[in-house]
């Protein structure tokens, strides 16, 4: 019964932790910045909205709490190997994130300005 409660006390943090809020918050803006590429292109299609919550939103979220309930729960992940392990995989996902942003605002024709020269 200590096991499940303590499984508990981490879903929860996981659902109070500024991290997962900022990996919510990049996917918003990639969204966002998709469905402007897609209808500069004249390619915008609700389904695909779906299917990228389907591939790319769940999967980040739900492996992203996996990973959280492991650093959190396993003895010997705990303290700061976990917490290592934990900013890596935070880091990784905000990598790919980050990369698909600059994609898109690349996409919509804004550049840095040594770009354009």
């Amino acid at each position: 019964m200590e096991e499940m409660s303590r499984l508990w006390e981490v879903v929860l943090a996981f659902f109070q932790d500024a991290r997962l809020y900022t990996i919510l918050g990049l996917i918003v803006l990639d969204v966002v910045l998709g469905v402007a590429v897609a209808i500069k292109k004249g390619e915008f299609h609700w389904y695909k909205v779906g299917q990228f919550y389907r591939t790319m939103v769940a999967p980040y979220v739900i492996g992203y709490l996996a990973l959280y309930v492991m650093f959190g729960v396993v003895p010997g992940l705990e303290g700061i190997v976990g917490e290592g392990l934990h900013y890596v995989a935070f880091g990784a996902i905000v990598a790919n994130l980050l990369g698909s942003i600059v994609e898109h605002l690349r996409a919509l024709g804004l550049r840095r300005e040594e770009e354009r020269l």
